[in-house]
């Protein structure tokens, strides 16, 4: 989980050379806190090279977060959602 859109361009390289094979054959889960116009520009930019997005914005504090209980509200097409509800679920139901 990367903390706001200016972590999240950076290891996307989002503006660079990089950004289509960094999400090359994957799913992003946006998980950071960011505005709403933020994170549309991010599923579009994702969309554009062909690439699946899924918006998972986070609630909890740290003991929940220990304790795998945070409740995650999972966004997106539906197999992008496939996707991502196993590895998310390790994160929301308590390991």
């Amino acid at each position: 989980m990367l903390s706001d859109g200016e972590a999240i361009d950076a290891v996307l390289d989002r503006c660079g050379a990089a950004f289509a094979p960094r999400v090359a054959g994957r799913t992003v889960v946006h998980m950071g806190t960011t505005s709403p116009a933020y994170s549309r520009e991010l599923e579009a930019d994702i969309r554009s090279v062909g690439r699946r997005y899924v918006e998972a914005p986070v609630s909890g504090s740290r003991k929940p977060a220990e304790a795998g209980q945070l409740v995650a509200m999972l966004a997106g097409e539906a197999d992008a959602l496939a996707n991502v509800r196993r590895p998310c679920s390790a994160l929301t139901e308590g390991q």
